[in-house]
């Protein structure tokens, strides 16, 4: 800093941020996703997104494949269902995606990066993944047909609402 502070040279101070959001809350479920970002003031930030859902009756945290009846054919059948997305977004020009779509989105998918909404189950992806930074996240909303065993309250307002607004964020500067 003292060096370019005495050669006139501009100091951009680095922001780091963490975003909490409870995405569902229903018991037994609890779905956390957080974004912690740091920007250095160069234009592109750095977003890390991650998640974790948990059985909050017995106090541990659920794999994606607790959400799929048939445990041995739950990741193709979510590989097939984000191929499909995948390959729609592309073709209606909605994201840009690396090419071959199919190849990228399976090269980069991991059961780790997922949470519940009242909407349903979303699997994401980190940025520049999948596509360039600009095109952002990629949420792909698994369609319910897929895991019979979530019953989620689509309208619980008393439960969902309430824990809602619970996302902290904090801001330092060095």
């Amino acid at each position: 800093y003292n060096g370019a502070y005495s050669s006139g040279t501009p100091f951009h101070a680095h922001v780091m941020s963490l975003k909490s959001e409870i995405t569902y809350f229903s018991p037994p479920y609890l779905s956390i996703c957080q974004d912690a970002r740091e920007d250095c003031g160069d234009g592109r930030p750095v977003i890390v997104r991650s998640s974790v859902t948990w059985d909050i009756r017995a106090g541990y945290p659920l794999p994606l494949s607790h959400f799929f009846p048939n445990q041995h054919t739950w990741k193709k059948t979510v590989i097939d269902a984000i191929c499909t997305e995948g390959r729609r977004r592309v073709s209606s020009g909605e994201y840009l995606m690396d090419e071959p779509v199919e190849e990228a989105l399976i090269q980069a998918f991991s059961p780790d990066r997922f949470f519940l909404t009242p909407s349903g189950l979303y699997i994401f992806y980190p940025l520049c993944s999948v596509s360039a930074y600009a095109e952002g996240f990629h949420p792909f909303l698994s369609p319910r047909r897929a895991f019979p065993r979530l019953t989620l309250a689509s309208k619980q307002k008393t439960n969902y609402n309430r824990f809602r607004q619970c996302g902290w964020k904090r801001q330092t500067r060095l």
